[in-house]
């Protein structure tokens, strides 16, 4: 005989029976599964009924019996160098600086986006350092070193460059620093001269008798024309004169006293340029006065004083001396001169030869100069060359002047 009770037992009572359900049944004839997810046990889940009882089947993240457990993915520590946040059915990393990937296991590269403007880039742990280029300075290597910061170009203009410097130098320096002055004196510009070193340029001092910028003229001594009568040579700090004939002395400026030799042997000189001319006394004539004059006696009552020169006879008349005297200022001689007058004969010519009066006895008369009679029977002067003055003891002015 079947029971009524499906999933339970039964026990029969007087016009009945009632059943004791098995556990996850229910109903009269214990006919009716309990569902146990009717509940809704699962929470993350899903339930699966089963006879007394259910199955969770939780979603991805959760666990626990009623799935009501946030599983951790932190739990495995799976960010290596970063910090895990749980999330459901998952997690996520917050890397620590200088690193990145999903689970922050990869070291952040620096020196990918080439910060080393000027060097070489070392990748560190959240950084990098920068080793620079020569020349080059700062964190990235960003800033060219100033070499011209120093000063370096003592004598110059500094050209920064990459690792160094150039410098232009100023004039008359020269160098790698400008330091050295160039010694413009160094191709003997001085020919006839010392050289003196300056800056960017020289100065010479000549030696006597050159002249120019690098003393390189000789000085023509005869420009200012020195010789005054005579012919310049220019020679080396200095001249020479050749004089013209009649001239002496250093500059040709003196003439020649050709009668300084007293050539008229019986009469007055009188100096020229290169020469002289005699002016004979009476009785005698030649080119110097050197020879007698051949006269006849003159019919005159005046007594004659006779000269003998080279065995010939010259008659000239006596002369009576007067005491009229006169006094001259101190000269170098400082004597008292005498004007004498004389007594002439009515004629006194021979042979067209005009015979003159002598100052007989008065041989010192003139001090630089021959003594004569005048027609009016006074005695006078006539001076050599360079004297002036009533008795030829004064120098001419102009003579005086000269150098």
């Amino acid at each position: 005989m079947s029971s009524p009770c499906k999933h339970g037992s039964c026990k029969d009572q007087v016009n009945g029976y009632a059943c004791t359900c098995a556990a996850g049944f229910t109903g009269v004839n214990c006919e009716v599964d309990i569902n146990e997810c009717s509940s809704s046990p699962c929470h993350q889940g899903t339930c699966q009924d089963n006879i007394n009882g259910y199955s969770c089947t939780c979603n991805p993240g959760y666990t626990g019996s009623g799935c009501e457990l946030d599983r951790n993915e932190c739990n495995s520590s799976p960010c290596h160098q970063g910090t895990c946040q749980d999330n459901i059915n998952g997690y996520s990393c917050t890397c620590n600086p200088g690193y990145t990937g999903t689970n922050c296991d990869l070291d952040v590269d620096e020196c990918v986006s080439s910060p080393c403007k000027h060097g070489s880039c070392q990748d560190h742990v959240n950084g990098y350092t920068c080793t620079c280029n020569a020349g080059f300075t700062g964190n990235n290597c960003e800033n060219d070193i100033n070499e011209c910061s120093s000063s370096p170009c003592h004598q110059g203009t500094c050209q920064d460059n990459i690792n160094g410097y150039s410098c232009t130098c100023n004039p008359g320096f020269t160098g790698t620093n400008c330091e050295l002055d160039i010694n413009e004196c160094s191709s003997s510009p001085c020919h006839q001269g010392t050289c003196q070193d300056n800056i960017n340029g020289y100065s010479c001092t000549c030696n006597p008798g050159f002249t120019g910028t690098n003393c390189e003229l000789d000085i023509n001594e005869c420009n200012s024309s020195p010789c005054h009568q005579g012919t310049c040579q220019d020679n080396i700090n200095g001249y020479s004169c050749t004089c013209n004939p009649g001239y002496t002395g250093s500059d040709c400026e003196l003439n020649v006293d050709e009668c300084v030799s007293s050539p008229c042997k019986h009469g007055y000189c009188q100096d020229h340029v290169n020469g002289y001319t005699c002016t004979c006394n009476s009785g005698f004539t030649g080119n110097n006065c050197e020879n007698v004059v051949q006269t006849t006696q003159p019919s005159t009552s005046t007594a004659l004083t006779a000269i003998t020169t080279r065995a010939t006879t010259a008659m000239v008349p006596k002369v009576s001396h007067k005491a009229q005297t006169t006094s001259r200022k101190s000269s170098p001689t400082s004597t008292t001169r005498k004007i004498i007058t004389t007594s002439k004969p009515s004629s006194n010519s021979t042979n067209n030869e005009t015979v003159l009066y002598e100052c007989n006895g008065m041989d010192n008369y003139c001090d630089h100069g021959q003594c004569y009679n005048t027609s009016e029977s006074q005695l006078v002067c006539h001076c050599h060359n360079v004297y002036t003055g009533d008795y030829c003891d004064k120098v001419s002015r102009a003579e005086k002047c000269l150098p």
